[in-house]
């Protein structure tokens, strides 16, 4: 009589129970990378809008420095607080090219940096300039402008720059100075 063999345990290849845990596998991994490249992305875009704000902001600044103590516009003045407010931003095309400052407007820049109209379809930075003056001598109740007011030797010139994002509307950066009679 012929000796029967014993049955073989193992099989060549894979079951499909593990087939089904490695494709598991490869999907939660494959979609780990997919969501870090996301994620990376997004902090790019958010790194690369900082900067760009920055940059407006610092130009500001450095304008409002080149204009010096004197040449700064005036706000409007409160007699609570003793300091004015005023709020614009600088537009280089007023006076003929000469530049200067646009009280009340908020200035637009596109993503590169670059300064566009109002209500153009590429904007995607709004800059504002506030210039808060402090300890400044009221305005002469005789003079007839019982707004105007005097920069003293105390008084303080600080400039602060807002720069919003407008696909968001999130303020990126706000950034500030203080500018004093005969510099720093």
């Amino acid at each position: 009589m012929a000796k029967r063999r014993p049955r073989q345990r193992y099989r060549r290849g894979f079951t499909f129970i593990e087939q089904l845990v490695a494709a598991l596998l490869m999907s939660v991994a494959v979609a780990g990378v997919i969501t870090m490249f996301v994620y990376t992305d997004k902090l790019i875009n958010n790194t690369r809008a900082t900067h760009a704000a920055t940059q407006l902001a610092r130009q500001e600044l450095e304008i409002a420095k080149t204009w010096g103590y004197d040449n700064l516009p005036l706000g409007t003045y409160s007699a609570g607080t003793s300091s004015a407010v005023w709020t614009g931003s600088y537009d280089p095309t007023l006076n003929s090219g000469a530049g200067g400052w646009s009280s009340g407007n908020s200035a637009y820049f596109d993503i590169d940096g670059t300064r566009v109209a109002s209500g153009s379809a590429t904007q995607a930075y709004q800059l504002t300039t506030t210039i808060t003056d402090t300890s400044v001598e009221p305005p002469d109740p005789n003079s007839g402008n019982p707004v105007s007011y005097a920069l003293g030797y105390l008084a303080l010139r600080r400039v602060g720059v807002t720069v919003v994002q407008l696909s968001t509307g999130n303020t990126i950066i706000t950034m500030g100075t203080y500018i004093v009679k005969g510099g720093i």
